[in-house]
């Protein structure tokens, strides 16, 4: 079940998986500078983005934002597409000129993209389109001849910043022992 939870509230979770408790418990205190909930914060939210940018999308749940996504035309037989900041990971991408999504693919690099790009073959039909993502940017192909295509959607794990998590209650289980450095 998809949840959205404070930076608070996600640090009172880890420290509720680490054992120590609540903050207020009164039966946790230091004196001698250590900021429990500090280096809480900064775990938690080292574990989110691994876990945005890793997770299974079971766990992850994917948004919608096809409406903040920017589109240009590459030349040839793909578009390029420049989805939002907070956009950590594609991982379906669809134009309104095929008939099936694409599932977004990394780990190309640009010279691969150009290749495939460039045969009429590899890059796929609109009934079996690719999406690549390099450089921060998705190369979407094909776009066929004389069409200028929009984006119908694209989704994937989004951040919404350091106050804001959305998660699986699943995940939750997930959580970093702060106390244990090999968890993370």
């Amino acid at each position: 079940m998809r949840k959205e939870l404070s930076k608070e509230e996600l640090i009172e979770a880890c420290l509720e998986e680490s054992g120590l408790g609540s903050s207020t418990s009164p039966f946790i205190e230091r004196y001698d500078g250590v900021d429990i909930r500090a280096i809480a914060g900064r775990k938690v939210r080292q574990w989110y983005l691994r876990l945005l940018d890793e997770g299974d999308e079971t766990i992850v749940p994917s948004e919608e934002v096809s409406l903040q996504t920017e589109l240009y035309f590459g030349g040839g037989r793909h578009a390029v597409l420049t989805p939002p900041e907070g956009l950590r990971k594609a991982r379906r991408v669809k134009l309104d000129c095929w008939e099936i999504p694409a599932e977004v693919i990394y780990g190309c690099s640009i010279v691969e993209i150009g290749v495939i790009g460039g045969n009429a073959y590899a890059c796929g039909s609109t009934r079996s389109p690719r999406a690549y993502a390099c450089g921060g940017k998705i190369y979407a192909m094909p776009v066929p001849e004389g069409a200028y295509p929009r984006v119908e959607s694209l989704c994937g794990s989004y951040d919404y910043g350091e106050d804001k998590y959305v998660i699986d209650e699943r995940a939750l289980g997930m959580l970093p022992d702060i106390l244990n450095q090999s968890k993370l």
